[in-house]
């Protein structure tokens, strides 16, 4: 388990990926945290990016490595977000993460690699915004963000799959790719665009943990299943709970690489 130094941003952080070797040759998925983002002790950035390679048109073979895209992510995307919110031209967090997600991918597929590879993405920014503690998460694919509350699960994201008949031949844009929304993927850019789904959330006495996850595990587990197996947790467990998600799926049989953080808030 990797060791997690105390956090400001939230009361506790859970983050595990795997490999997943008996189905998968390389890792795919990177994980970003940034802890008192914004410089602010009280707000964090917590990130999954899922990378996906060159797809052959013919055979439907991956042909290339698909981590060149969500490694880029992972150095660049919170620095984006910084960078627009230090121009304090009275943008909201809404509309921060939505121009950070579409810079990000100019600037992405101005790199070579970003031709036949891509990756999604699905971010929480916790802020405190006067007296009240906001969630924002912002997702581009099927990477997916779910609440609870209450020990209910709440879906914060949305999948961008392509099942729309209008974007899809036989469920895949192109016939290739599974998602409308992702970063790279340049030469289906026509089609597959990195604008975001964002949500707001109020942070109260309620909400229990967030869980940000790539599809390795949604393939799996819906979310309140994954949310009951942290809930099952001992409160001494806590700090393993994105290894008892990753866990999960695999034993479902998951065939991905598989990556998840879990942020408690009380």
């Amino acid at each position: 388990m990797p060791s997690v130094p105390p956090m400001t941003s939230c009361r506790l952080l859970s983050f595990y990926e795997e490999m997943n070797p008996s189905k998968r040759k390389t890792m795919e998925d990177t994980i970003r945290v940034v802890d008192g983002f914004l410089c602010t002790p009280q707000n964090g950035f917590f990130a999954v990016y899922d990378g996906h390679g060159e797809v052959d048109l013919y055979t439907k073979t991956k042909r290339k490595i698909g981590r060149h895209v969500s490694v880029y992510l992972q150095d660049r995307l919170h620095k984006v977000i910084e960078a627009e919110a230090a121009r304090k031209d009275g943008a909201t967090m809404e509309e921060l993460l939505e121009r950070a997600f579409i810079l990000t991918d100019m600037d992405c597929c101005m790199e070579e690699y970003s031709e036949n590879t891509g990756s999604t993405a699905v971010v929480a920014v916790i802020v405190q915004e006067g007296p009240e503690r906001m969630l924002y998460t912002a997702n581009a694919g099927d990477s997916r963000a779910v609440l609870c509350k209450d020990g209910n699960a709440i879906r914060l994201s949305q999948d961008h799959k392509a099942e729309n008949p209008e974007e899809a031949i036989q469920n895949r844009v192109s016939g290739v790719l599974a998602i409308t929304r992702s970063f790279g993927d340049r030469w289906l850019k026509r089609w597959v665009i990195s604008k975001p789904f964002v949500s707001r959330t109020m942070v109260d006495e309620h909400v229990d943990f967030i869980i940000l996850a790539c599809d390795g595990v949604w393939d799996e587990l819906d979310d309140q299943e994954a949310v009951n197996i942290v809930l099952a947790l001992d409160p001494l467990e806590r700090s393993q709970a994105a290894k008892y998600l990753v866990d999960s799926a695999l034993e479902q049989g998951s065939c991905d690489n598989i990556s998840a953080v879990v942020i408690f808030l009380k």
